[in-house]
């Protein structure tokens, strides 16, 4: 059967859901309008028969056109549709009209989505109820909602997400949700950290939310205004970073924390609130506070350590400077058969010399005034002069000393350097029973060592950390000799060149101690130096008020072919000089009724010379007096004195002052 023409829906009733009603009604634009509509539109039975159609596409029907008409919803389409249909025609027939039904139709191009407007037509004779259905096609509209509510989900469960990771992450968030910081929200942690039970959501008239539930903020002690919280500041524009205050609670307990501040900005960039992210840093503050409490014990314990030290050396050094100078004055005194109870003598002081020696060594490197006088140096030349020192005494106790000639030169401080090595030989002889000791280069990982290889007791793995530690001797055995001392010069002097110490010991077996050292470019031979000249007699100021040091000072300096004006202080030794001009002024530091060895130079060479040399010799190892005396430019000779040391200067000085 052919589609019915538009004339077919003349009879259009007036509560059509149309608009323009009134063209419709026009005969002549009747066909034209209905051509237009883009709508499905069909004539039905109450009992849902099709008696005509118009559609804009055969598409959008169905069934073909020859088998829609005369027959019912029910026999072209699913039950389901066709119930909906069935009842948007009983509801118009019972109040005249029907809307808004929708239904899903399997089409050949697919499934499509179609919303129903039905209206009751007006009966004509002979025929039954009849029914004008505008079906409109909504699938793109409907697939369109979908998409929003599918949007709409995700908004909704990414929010949810977000709700969820802000609430169990260990960071207390408050969020502004405007410029004035009238409504203030905040996640379970921030809401704990008040001590609300059912979370933050409050409008204060401003930022001072800690104090709605009795918290105060502090800023460094100092309780903070509402302007002056990170979350207002924020709102304000200030981007806040690593900002630190505390919580003060009503009971006493103090919470630490840090965090940043920013604000939230609009698609216009205009601010629209702010947010803060705060951790709880009250564990790591506390350990910074144990921390600073232990640094500051340690500081005082080593202060107390030093002036002991200090003290003790000082007092020490006195009888010893002059036991040692009056021993030196008795080796050509003494008959034969008491050298060597006077050979005794001597290896006694030597011992307590090193010991104060050492002590003086670790307060100059702790008090910083040891400045490295980096040159290039022979390797080789280096050995050679400790072998001369150690070889005799490896001899006497049968061992093995043997040096491995090296072309090689470093370039560090040479003195220095040849402590750090005299030590490492030092102690290598001194605990190894048998066997031998090998020094020797050698280059590994990319660096120059000199090593010290020995056949000694060696050290179990887990002490090595611990022999390089002040006063520290590892139990039992070999090991409870010396001063305890030697290995942490060793560290510090290795750390204030820069240069990296390595050790491999086994016990029984021995160890290998090595020190890094740059390499240097090669050295030209020297010239030979002229012939010595003759040695200078010289007239020297001395001012010492102990009586020992000053009549031993005195006379190691006469056996030496000098002349002394000594004296107990610096007036003395004015009134003593009267006329004559001594070469040099030697002062001992600390002198009695406050006087100083400063104060003694200074009279003498206001009497004299300005530029007169002076030495100045102290017991003292106290590292700030040490770091004093170096700030003065004065040369500093430390007790107990050894008198080819004091001639070594003394000509050097005045040699200069020539």
């Amino acid at each position: 059967m052919p589609p019915p023409r538009t004339g077919d829906l003349a009879h259009l009733p007036r509560h059509m859901p149309f608009s323009s009603y009134d063209l419709i009604t026009e005969p002549q634009n009747l066909g034209a309008i209905l051509e237009a509509i883009p709508d499905l539109l069909f004539e039905l039975g109450l009992d849902g028969r099709y008696y005509s159609y118009q559609a804009p596409r055969e598409d959008l029907l169905t069934a073909p056109p020859e088998r829609l008409l005369g027959r019912r919803v029910t026999d072209v389409m699913s039950a389901e549709a066709a119930a909906v249909v069935m009842a948007a025609l009983h509801e118009a027939h019972q109040y005249g009209r029907s809307t808004g039904k929708q239904l899903t139709l399997l089409l050949p191009h697919g499934l499509s989505w179609f919303e129903l407007s039905v209206a009751r037509k007006t009966p004509q004779p002979g025929q039954g109820p009849r029914f004008i259905v505008l079906s409109r096609d909504i699938t793109a509209s409907k697939h369109t909602e979908d998409a929003l509510r599918q949007s709409r989900d995700r908004e909704r469960s990414r929010s949810d997400e977000l709700a969820t990771l802000l609430d169990v992450a260990p960071t207390a968030v408050w969020i502004a949700h405007d410029p004035q910081c009238k409504l203030i929200t905040g996640n379970k942690l921030a809401a704990q950290w008040l001590g609300v039970e059912d979370g933050i959501n409050v409008s204060p008239a401003a930022i001072d939310h800690a104090r709605v539930w009795g918290c105060k903020i502090l800023k460094d002690g100092v309780e903070l205004a509402p302007h002056q919280m990170p979350l207002q500041r924020a709102a304000a524009g200030e981007e806040i970073a690593d900002y630190e205050f505390d919580i003060v609670y009503p009971d006493g307990r103090t919470r630490h924390v840090l965090g940043n501040a920013v604000p939230l900005r609009g698609t216009d960039q205009r601010i629209d609130g702010a947010v803060t992210a705060f951790i709880d840093i009250t564990a790591r503050k506390d350990a910074e506070n144990l921390a600073q409490e232990a640094r500051q014990q340690a500081e005082h314990s080593n202060i107390a350590k030093s002036r002991f030290l200090a003290a003790a050396s000082h007092d020490l050094r006195q009888p010893l400077s002059a036991l040692g100078i009056y021993v030196n004055l008795l080796k050509g005194e003494v008959l034969p058969s008491g050298q060597k109870i006077l050979a005794n003598m001597s290896d006694c002081l030597g011992s307590l010399s090193e010991l104060l020696n050492d002590l003086l060594d670790l307060s100059k490197l702790d008090a910083g005034v040891v400045v490295p006088n980096v040159s290039t140096f022979s390797v080789s030349e280096l050995f050679a002069n400790l072998a001369s020192i150690h070889e005799p005494e490896a001899q006497l106790k049968n061992l093995r000393y043997k040096c491995r000639a090296s072309t090689l030169t470093a370039h560090t401080d040479p003195v220095l350097f040849k402590r750090i090595v005299d030590n490492l030989i030092s102690n290598a002889i001194r605990y190894t029973q048998s066997g031998g000791v090998l020094v020797a280069c050698r280059r590994r990982g990319g660096k120059h060592w000199v090593e010290v290889r020995d056949s000694g007791v060696g050290i179990h793995p887990e002490h090595i950390i611990e022999i390089f530690e002040e006063f520290r001797q590892l139990d039992g055995g070999a090991r409870n000799r010396g001063s305890g001392l030697g290995l942490a010069i060793v560290a510090k002097t290795a750390q204030l060149l820069g240069l990296e110490i390595s050790v491999r010991s086994s016990p029984g077996l021995g160890s290998v101690f090595a020190i890094e050292f740059p390499p240097g470019p090669a050295l030209t031979p020297p010239s030979h130096p002229a012939a010595a000249s003759e040695k200078r007699r010289l007239c020297i100021a001395l001012v010492e008020d102990n009586g020992l040091v000053r009549e031993a000072l005195t006379l190691g300096l006469q056996a030496a072919g000098h002349r002394v004006i000594a004296a107990t202080s610096g007036p003395v030794l004015g009134a003593a000089l009267g006329a004559q001009v001594p070469d040099i002024v030697i002062s001992d530091y600390r002198l009695a009724d406050g006087e100083t060895g400063y104060d003694v130079i200074d009279r003498v060479r206001k009497l004299v010379k300005p530029d007169l040399p002076a030495l100045l010799v102290t017991g003292d190892t106290d590292p700030q007096l040490i770091r004093s005396m170096a700030d003065r430019g004065i040369v500093v000779l430390h007790k107990p004195l050894e008198m080819e040391t004091v001639e070594a200067y003394l000509e050097d000085l005045t040699y200069q002052s020539h």
